[in-house]
C-alpha cells in the first residue's frame, strides 16, 4: 500500500475505534474542517451534514443512541489513495448485525466526505 492509502486505513481505525469507545473526540480528530456526511436510510439519524461541528454532532447523538457492548466487527475495505469503500460485516447493535455501505473520502490527511447507506 501506499503512504496514503495507509493513513487513510489509520484514520478509518480512529474512528471506528471511536465508535467502540464511545469518543466523539477520538472521531473528530480524523474530519476535515469542510467534511460532508450524507446519511441514507429510514432513522431519525437520516440527512445531510456540512462541517466539523456538525459532523461530531451527528456522532454524538449516534454514540448516545448506542447500547452498551457495541462493535464493529471485521470488514472488507476497497483502499485507494483519495477514497475507501467500507463493507462492514455487521456493526452489533441489540444483538444484530447490521450491515450497510461506508465510503470515506480524504483531503489533505483527513476524512473530507462520508456516505453511509444501511442495507435495508
Amino acid at each position: 500500500m501506499t503512504e496514503a492509502r495507509d493513513a487513510n486505513v489509520r484514520l478509518l481505525r480512529q474512528v471506528y475505534e471511536g465508535l467502540e469507545s464511545r469518543s466523539a473526540g477520538a472521531i473528530a480528530g480524523a474530519l476535515h474542517t469542510d467534511v460532508e456526511l450524507h446519511v441514507n436510510g429510514t432513522s431519525a439519524l437520516n440527512g445531510t451534514y456540512v462541517g466539523r461541528d456538525a459532523v461530531v454532532a451527528w456522532y454524538e447523538r449516534l454514540l448516545d443512541d448506542l447500547e452498551p457492548g457495541f462493535r464493529v466487527p471485521p470488514h472488507d475495505v476497497l483502499v485507494h489513495d483519495a477514497s475507501l469503500v467500507v463493507a462492514p460485516a455487521g456493526a452489533v447493535r441489540a444483538g444484530e448485525a447490521q450491515r450497510g455501505v461506508d465510503i470515506y473520502h480524504f483531503a489533505d490527511g483527513l476524512i473530507s466526505e462520508i456516505w453511509i447507506t444501511p442495507w435495508v
